[in-house]
């Protein structure tokens, strides 16, 4: 079982919070164990239930890179559509990725 969670960036600019994701129509929410943050809705993604080679989550919104693809110009972004996560290059999921940076 897949395990479904969201990071997002928070608006008081105190970097990431991950959690569950909550949306009220006017404003954005994580909530992390006791603690609600609001955070900016086009930063929010999903976990992809996948790890990159240094043991980070790769979330919705992640830069990564195939192994033998250490370039620059071979990065993929991960995306979520239909309940499916897809790099917008064609890259196998299975393979070892490694995080670059993020959309945002």
């Amino acid at each position: 079982m897949r395990t479904i969670k969201f990071r997002g960036l928070r608006v008081d600019g105190k970097g990431w919070v991950y959690g569950h994701y909550y949306d009220d129509e006017i404003q954005s929410f994580i909530i992390s164990g006791i603690n609600t943050y609001e955070v900016i809705p086009e930063s929010v993604g999903q976990f992809t239930g996948l790890i990159d080679i240094e043991g980070k989550e790769i979330y919705e919104g992640d830069y990564v890179q195939a192994p033998w693809h250490f370039t620059k110009d071979k990065i993929a972004s991960l995306i979520f559509d239909e309940d499916f996560f897809y790099a917008v290059r064609e890259y196998n999921l299975e393979d070892n990725l490694k995080i670059t940076g993020n959309i945002h």
